[in-house]
């Protein structure tokens, strides 16, 4: 006999729902960060100062860019088990 996993899909589609917002919004913050790195750029902070802010905001700029690829790929996961229990519950 097969294991019954029982499962919420409207409580897993809206945990994938909030992690495609977080998603977006720290997309957001990154093209933020990258606006901000070009007004640096422009001469709005220039020598030592404005070169360590740079590599700062570009550090930043990556970690939250990682970070929003992995709030993708969970919302995909999440998507992609919720498609495969329904065509295992409709195989049954």
């Amino acid at each position: 006999m097969a294991d019954q996993v029982g499962a919420s899909f409207p409580a897993l589609e809206d945990m994938a729902k909030q992690l495609d917002l977080v998603n977006g919004r720290l997309t957001e913050l990154g093209q933020t960060l990258n606006d901000i790195n070009q007004q640096m750029q422009g001469g709005a902070l220039v020598g030592i100062p404005g070169d360590n802010f740079e590599t700062a905001l570009d550090f930043f700029h990556l970690k939250v860019t990682n970070l929003a690829d992995e709030y993708a790929k969970e919302a995909e996961a999440i998507r992609q088990v919720m498609s495969a229990m329904e065509q295992s519950d409709n195989s049954v």
